[in-house]
């Protein structure tokens, strides 16, 4: 989903990585947001760490960042 639909949708996009995947598509580069729904008027946003992103998900077969085992490096992204 693009940015301008997330923000259209009430989310509010604190920030980006530019990433690529290195096993799949290694030449494409996409970009990753991290995102933010304002349910109070906390200051409070959210945080998030960078380098542990790079490492995909391993929860959740059908995500598109899914770090399968089989896949003996530690990182699944590169930045861009």
């Amino acid at each position: 989903m693009k940015r301008e639909h997330m923000e259209k949708l009430g989310f509010k996009c604190i920030d980006s990585i530019n990433v690529r995947h290195l096993t799949k598509h290694k030449d494409q580069c996409f970009k990753i947001y991290l995102i933010w729904l304002p349910a109070t008027e906390s200051k409070v946003l959210p945080v998030w760490n960078k380098l542990k992103i790079l490492e995909g998900v391993d929860f959740c077969l059908a995500h598109p960042l899914y770090h399968p085992e089989s896949i003996k490096e530690k990182r699944l992204l590169k930045k861009c």
